[in-house]
């Protein structure tokens, strides 16, 4: 299991996880990964949940793979 943290930003506290949008992380990290057996949990802001959603399902992640809440 693979498990990522990121934030939007840090407002200038520490943090020792990614910075930058779910988007940003996606792309950068050569993450391996089988469409059938990978799964992602997503705390998202409300207008960000389609792209989320659309870049999941791009990727072959069935969208019942894929659990998402608003904050």
């Amino acid at each position: 299991m693979k498990v990522c943290t990121a934030v939007d930003e840090t407002s200038g506290e520490e943090w020792q996880g990614c910075v930058g949008s779910f988007t940003k992380l996606w792309d950068e990290d050569d993450i391996e990964y089988d469409p059938q057996t990978t799964a992602a949990v997503v705390c998202v802001e409300k207008g960000a949940r389609d792209e989320l959603r659309n870049l999941l399902a791009e990727a072959g992640i069935p969208q019942q793979q894929i659990a998402t809440w608003d904050y």
